[in-house]
């Protein structure tokens, strides 16, 4: 009846002949006979899929000698109704992890100690792994390890029985009272599901559609839309960013408070801001403020560091502008294991407000000076044009692809003050219009900026190409204050 290659169980034949020899305490499930069924001690290990699809068990007991289990271990045992972990102290460990409960229909789940295995996708190519070992079980524990299980009922555990239903309903109370206390800030809100998904993350929204232009359809005006949101099934909450003009960086990658107390600086907010949030991942923050909206259909826009410019921030991997998205909000529990969290705790104050033109400062900086030259064509002549431009990362922290760049239409531009700004505003008038009135715009942009040098290369190129009016002195003037430095480095 066993199936076993080694030290290892692969799995269980129905049809074998030593039902009664392997198992105890026979009973009946309506007309079918189960038992209890003991791991044998030679067994180290059992394999993915193992039990799945077995009805022949009401209880699985798991001896000390096992030390490893696979996935979906247990998954759609018809009769299982018990796991049980015997005490493991001090023998060597079993970590367990989320994918083994997957599809288990145990009511009861037994152990003094354990530790477990959470798993995250760090979202740049690769994952991470966090081993967790308590004798404690709260809802951390449930989330990670057995929200699967939809049938548990109760946890036996060294420190006493834990009931399920109390459990959840202790999360749900937690995280609506949350919940009321962000709307009452200014926040609507989503429900994040208490379900890892297939990249083991919480971040599956309910409901799915909701997004920031969704927000009328789903009729989440006054309070009331928060009470029909499952919260005992909720591994926390978030932000529909866009709504009350509350906006977010989102920065992966940075773990150090200092770097963050210097990204404040640059957006002009106070080093001991209250709205900053510590990621589950431990690797990340969000920066919560306001911004007026622009006519331009931004969501989204994620830039990553060049590596060739000297960066505020040397070890950064990504930081994203979200301006209408979605975002997790402090008290919601991260798949390694960590809850979000404000740096400083929960703020008694309300969101500052900061200019589209600092954003934009603190994106330059952050991203450093890529110029690319464009050969284009004005009056049928071909004029080289020097584009400052950003470095976008094609992904987002969500892992999907980023394809909004509004942030770098003249809606977003005609907010900044910065030379950039005025050098990519003016470049974009010329390509959008030959209209007098319009180039008339774009001189006098690239004379605002005319410190910069790629605005003095810009000028001479265009009064040379017969773009703008001047004179052969005025492009020997620009290109004459160009030193070495600029042509070696471009």
């Amino acid at each position: 009846m066993l199936i076993v290659e080694g030290n290892t169980l692969i799995g269980i034949n129905p049809h074998g002949d030593d039902f009664h020899d392997i198992c105890r305490d026979f009973e009946y499930h309506g007309e079918e006979e189960v038992g209890v069924f003991i791991v044998p001690g030679n067994i180290n290990k059992i394999g993915p899929e193992a039990f799945s699809n077995c009805g022949l068990f009401y209880e699985i007991i798991i001896p000390e000698s096992v030390h490893s289990i696979g996935a979906k271990a247990f998954n759609a045992c018809p009769n299982l109704d018990r796991i049980v972990f015997q005490d493991r102290s001090p023998k060597p460990e079993l970590t367990l992890r989320a994918s083994i409960f997957e599809g288990c229909s145990a009511w009861e789940i037994s152990y003094n100690t354990i530790r477990y295995e959470t798993w995250a996708d760090d979202h740049f190519g690769g994952s991470e792994y966090k081993t967790i070992r308590t004798s404690d079980f709260t809802f951390r524990e449930y989330a990670l390890l057995f929200s699967n299980c939809l049938r548990l009922n109760t946890v036996h555990t060294q420190k006493g029985d834990i009931c399920i239903s109390n459990l959840l309903s202790e999360q749900q109370d937690s995280l609506l009272k949350l919940a009321l206390c962000y709307h009452a800030l200014g926040f609507k809100l989503t429900h994040i599901s208490g379900v890892l998904n297939n990249s083991q993350s919480f971040k599956t929204l309910s409901p799915e559609s909701i997004t920031y232009q969704t927000i009328e359809e789903h009729n989440l005006n006054g309070y009331d839309y928060l009470y029909k949101y499952n919260w005992k099934v909720a591994s926390g909450l978030g932000a529909l960013l866009g709504y009350s003009d509350i906006r977010a960086l989102d920065i992966d990658g940075v773990c150090n408070d200092r770097y963050i107390e210097q990204t404040l600086i640059e957006l002009g907010l106070p080093k001991d801001y209250p709205w900053v949030v510590r990621t589950g991942s431990r690797k990340g923050f969000h920066i919560y403020f306001k911004s007026k909206d622009i006519d331009a259909p931004l969501t989204s826009v994620a830039f990553t560091k060049q590596e060739v410019c000297d960066s505020i921030v040397p070890d950064v991997v990504v930081v994203e502008l979200r301006w209408k998205d979605h975002l997790v909000l402090p008290g919601s529990l991260h798949a390694l294991g960590y809850y979000y969290e404000f740096w400083k705790g929960f703020p008694k104050e309300d969101i500052s407000w900061v200019p589209i033109s600092q954003v934009n400062d603190f994106i330059d900086c952050f991203c450093g000076y890529l110029t690319t030259f464009y050969d284009v064509k004005f009056n049928d002549k071909d004029i080289t044009i020097a584009y400052p431009e950003k470095n976008y990362s094609d992904y987002g922290s969500y892992g999907y692809r980023k394809d909004n760049l509004a942030e770098d239409s003249p809606s977003w531009l005609k907010e900044c003050d910065s030379p950039r700004a005025f050098i990519e505003l003016a470049l974009d008038y010329l390509e959008t219009s030959g209209e007098i009135s319009v180039i008339n715009q774009a001189f006098n942009l690239l004379k605002k900026a005319d410190e910069n040098p790629l605005a003095k290369f810009n000028l001479a190129s265009l009064i040379a190409g017969g773009v703008f009016k001047g004179t052969q002195d005025d492009v020997e003037q620009y290109l004459c204050q160009l030193d070495d430095e600029f042509f070696l480095k471009y």
